[in-house]
């Protein structure tokens, strides 16, 4: 019997509509922060790259630990803390340009913090939904929580960027501030109670963290599926760091375009995602689920891959390239997702989300880091093809994995 739609489950579509708000409002102080430290407090190319990097350290430093918290205790209390913190933190930035004593320093100590609490909202949030759907809807959750995700990487910054040319950069910040807040509210109008299934006895069991954190990696590290995706997304996030660090610098400075001319090139992402939505699931069933998530890696690396070549024809190949990674990252993450939480036990879901989360996110800082002072040092064409070529060599081991005979998901083994 098909389990009834999350359209009509109201505590779903709470959850679904503050991780909405949240996803949206990162990629406003992803894209705020840094036009800040470009325009306002003139930063150099390096700084600029370590502000990247400082952004994203967090989910290095912080994701297996916070993966065991989020196993140990309610996911709601967590969702709300970090929103609240984050509105917070945000509101301190146009504070602090009005009393005119923002400096560098501070921006780094903000986006510091901010990725702190992204780190606990996101794999609290991906580790909360067991507790509010039955397991036959978990897929269909995860999928919706996901398509958003995505929408807001391709569309948060064209939406951002809009909006920082037309009210600026400051102001775009208190309107993310304001976000995280709505954000709160609806994760505090969320009813049903946490099952205990979920939390278990663990949830005051004292136990070494390491060993919680090593249960988390060894389980990643010795599924053949799950293996091969989590090196890709540490590869693959590694080359589109190196670009994102001198990206906005690049195209600021050497190609001389503004907000709007940025915007209408991540614009362009919104056509892939809308493809990408509508075909998800056809590819997937013509396909194969495996095939599907190698697929969308390839395209998500060709993506990056075409960056290089920019300088032919700025907005055309950009706008190519957006599109193109922007199809790739929608049908990668809805069936790798999808996956992750059909083979994983619900009381280790925490820490393997976050095992997966450090190996792709916490790639970010180190890549943000090299390709600041590779550009810095030789030039920013070059960090482009390295870029490239390091993400051609992050399908390998998707190509090579099992994932390949991959056909339809079914719960408690390996199989499609």
């Amino acid at each position: 019997m098909k389990p009834p739609s999350l359209w009509y489950h109201s505590d779903f579509l709470k959850l679904w509509a503050a991780q909405t708000v949240s996803q949206f409002g990162t990629q406003i102080t992803f894209l705020g922060l840094p036009l800040i430290a470009i325009t306002l407090l003139e930063a150099n190319t390096f700084e600029i790259s370590v502000l990247n990097a400082v952004i994203w350290l967090p989910t290095l430093l912080f994701s297996l630990f916070a993966g065991v918290w989020v196993d140990k205790r309610r996911r709601q209390p967590i969702l709300i803390v970090s929103d609240l913190l984050r509105v917070v933190l945000l509101l301190w930035v146009p504070t602090a340009l009005f009393l005119d004593i923002l400096t560098l320093w501070q921006l780094y100590g903000i986006a510091f913090a901010v990725g702190i609490c992204a780190v606990f909202f996101e794999i609290a949030y991906a580790s909360y939904l067991p507790s509010l759907v039955n397991a036959e809807q978990l897929v269909e959750g995860n999928t919706k929580l996901e398509l958003t995700n995505s929408v807001a990487r391709v569309a948060g910054p064209t939406l951002a960027g809009g909006l920082i040319a037309w009210a600026g950069a400051p102001f775009a910040i208190i309107l993310d501030a304001l976000s995280y807040a709505g954000s709160a509210v609806f994760v505090m109008f969320i009813k049903k109670p946490e099952q205990v299934s979920v939390l278990g006895s663990r949830v005051w069991e004292k136990t070494n963290p390491w060993t919680d954190i090593r249960q988390g990696l060894h389980f990643v590290f010795t599924h053949s599926l799950l293996r091969p995706i989590a090196i890709f997304g540490l590869t693959a996030n590694f080359a589109l760091a190196m670009v994102e660090a001198v990206f906005l610098v690049y195209v600021v400075r050497s190609l001389g375009l503004g907000p709007s001319a940025i915007g209408l090139i991540f614009s362009a992402g919104n056509i892939g995602l809308l493809v990408a939505i509508l075909f998800a699931s056809t590819v997937s069933r013509k396909l194969g689920a495996g095939v599907s998530i190698i697929t969308g890696c390839c395209l998500y690396s060709l993506g990056i891959m075409l960056v290089p070549l920019a300088h032919f024809a700025p907005l055309a190949i950009l706008i190519a390239a957006q599109a193109i990674r922007s199809f790739g990252i929608v049908v990668y993450n809805i069936h790798q997702v999808s996956l992750r939480q059909t083979v994983t036990p619900e009381n280790l879901l925490g820490r393997v989300t976050a095992t997966m989360r450090f190996m792709g996110m916490g790639a970010m800082p180190a890549g943000s880091l090299f390709g600041g002072a590779l550009a810095t040092a030789v030039s920013v064409a070059a960090t482009f093809w390295i870029a490239a070529v390091i993400s051609c060599f992050a399908v390998l081991p998707m190509v090579l994995s099992p994932l390949l005979k991959l056909r339809l998901l079914t719960r408690g083994n390996d199989t499609f």
